[in-house]
Order: C-alpha cells, then sequence, then structure tokens
C-alpha cells in the first residue's frame, strides 16, 4: 500500500480479527492447543497481517511470526528483555523487502521497537484489563502496529522521479545500441 497510516491501520485491524480467532481457538479447544503456540499463533497473524499489506509473500510472514513467537515465548520468562529484542529482530527481519541491507535495518529496527512496544503495551494493559476477549484484542492489535511500524520504510524508495531517470537511462542506451547496429550494417555493406 502507498499510503502509510491506512497500511498501519489495516495491519491493525487484521492483527486484532486474528487475535479474535486465536481466542476463540483457546476458549473452545481449552485442553487441545499447548498454551505454549498461544505467541507464536498470534505473531504469526500479525506479521501475515503486515506482510499481506506491505506485498511480503504470506507463508514467509508468517513463518516469520511463528518463529519470533518462539523465541519470545521461549526466552521471556527467563529473560524477558532479551525474549523482546530477539522476537522484535526475528519479526523485522522476516518480514522485510530487499536484499541485505534493508532485512539488517529492519531487524535492527525491530530488535530496539519491538521491546518498548512490548513494555508500552503492558502499562497500556493493566489498567483496561476488562476480561479475556478485550485483553486478546488489545494485545494483538498493539502488537500489529508494533509489525506496521516495524515494517515501515525508513526513507521512500524509487518515487517517480527515480522512475524517470531510470527510464531516461535506458532509453539512452536503447538508442546508442541502435545507432552501433546502424553503423554496423553500413560497415558490412561497405566490405561486400
Amino acid at each position: 500500500m502507498k499510503r502509510t497510516p491506512a497500511s498501519i491501520i489495516l495491519t491493525v485491524l487484521l492483527s486484532a480479527a486474528w487475535g479474535a480467532a486465536v481466542s476463540m481457538l483457546y476458549r473452545f479447544f481449552p485442553n487441545v492447543i499447548p498454551y505454549g503456540l498461544y505467541y507464536p499463533l498470534i505473531l504469526s497473524g500479525v506479521a501475515a497481517a503486515s506482510g499481506i499489506v506491505r506485498g511480503i509473500p504470506l507463508g514467509r510472514a508468517a513463518f516469520a511470526g511463528l518463529a519470533s513467537g518462539f523465541v519470545y515465548t521461549l526466552l521471556s520468562p527467563v529473560f524477558p528483555l532479551a525474549g523482546a529484542v530477539l522476537s522484535g529482530a526475528c519479526l523485522g527481519g522476516g518480514i522485510a523487502r530487499g536484499g541485505r541491507p534493508g532485512i539488517l535495518l529492519q531487524a535492527l529496527k525491530g530488535a530496539l521497537l519491538f521491546p518498548l512496544f512490548i513494555v508500552s503495551g503492558v502499562y497500556i494493559d493493566n489498567p483496561a484489563d476488562s476480561g479475556p476477549l478485550p485483553t486478546v484484542l488489545l494485545w494483538a492489535s498493539w502488537l500489529g502496529l508494533a509489525a506496521g511500524v516495524i515494517t515501515t520504510p525508513f526513507f521512500k524508495s524509487g518515487g517517480p522521479s527515480v522512475k524517470n531517470n531510470l527510464d531516461d537511462r535506458i532509453r539512452d542506451l536503447t538508442g546508442e545500441a541502435r545507432g552501433i547496429g546502424n553503423e554496423l550494417r553500413e560497415l558490412y555493406k561497405r566490405m561486400r
């Protein structure tokens, strides 16, 4: 999506819907799904929502969220900050687009911003703790906001002026190639 606020809002809404679906799964099947899969399921939906909006393949984004959720689930009981930092790096790097510099910047951005969203979410959730479904909706949408902010690019890339400049260079190169081709044909005719 071109408009950043609209893409972040759509990510938040899709994440909240996914959070409600996961909450219903745990409510309908309480002993079937292990509790250790809660954050991997939530973060896979959050990452998939952000990936859909950013044009990242759905499977890749969902797998990045699943890996990020497992990292957070395994590390958060013992090292909460390290779990949030590594989980944010997995989330940011997994949903990134582009080559190696883009992925590293997104992973760094995720490692710095995701813990801030986790800590601020704890403070927002404490006064608003009014039941399991509103809490899940708040957390899923808050994590969706985190993923939307993490995947928003730092700089605008490839605007119309860059695209037109590239088109002009291609036209110049094509013209030069045609000129060389014409000169070679004339040279060939002369040599005959």
